[in-house]
């Protein structure tokens, strides 16, 4: 009677389990790339370079790191602010990742402190850096996306965005600011 209990119960969150999870056939990422002046913006910290792959499975793609030397397609590097991607050699992209103002990949005490020194005035980043370290949308650097950046760094405060999204389809290129309509 015991294990009839058990094993039941058993069955039961194996069940449910499986019916809430996604298969890995669903290539779902957790950021949503916008178009911007040549730059692919909202790409979200951590990422690596095999998503973007698999987001644009239907092209021919190639990522450049920020010393423009090409990444491996099985290289176990996160993308980093400065990064390029070229699709079917002819379209190219900087890429953009959120709170990412070195280009390293990740959220250090160098992005939040070279943030504070923009807001100062006491450090000019680069066009695609200063894009990165515009975390609360808008046209310029404010103290908020400081103070943002600095949280995230300490972890209390998620500075990647909730989005949802599926693979890019090749039949409509990604161009201007509209690209990001047809993401889900």
């Amino acid at each position: 009677m015991k294990f009839s209990k058990v094993l039941a119960l058993v069955l039961a969150v194996v069940l449910i389990s499986s019916a809430f999870s996604a298969t890995a056939s669903a290539k779902v990422v957790d950021f949503k790339p916008v178009v911007e002046s040549g730059r692919l913006c909202g790409i979200g910290l951590n990422t690596p370079q095999t998503v973007l792959r698999d987001i644009f499975s239907s092209y021919d793609v190639k990522i450049y790191n920020k010393n423009q030397q090409e990444v491996a397609a099985d290289a176990d590097v996160n993308i980093g602010t400065g990064f390029k991607i070229r699709l079917n050699n002819n379209l190219f992209y900087n890429l953009v990742v959120m709170g990412d103002v070195d280009g390293d990949g990740n959220l250090g005490s160098m992005d939040y402190l070279a943030v504070k020194r923009a807001v100062l005035g006491q450090y000019n980043l680069t066009a695609t850096a200063m894009r990165a370290a515009e975390v609360m949308e808008g046209d310029d650097i404010r103290a908020m996306n400081y103070i943002k950046v600095k949280r995230a760094y300490f972890g209390t405060y998620d500075i990647n965005k909730a989005y949802k999204c599926d693979p890019y389809e090749s039949s409509n290129p990604p161009v201007g600011d509209g690209w990001s309509d047809g993401w889900v």
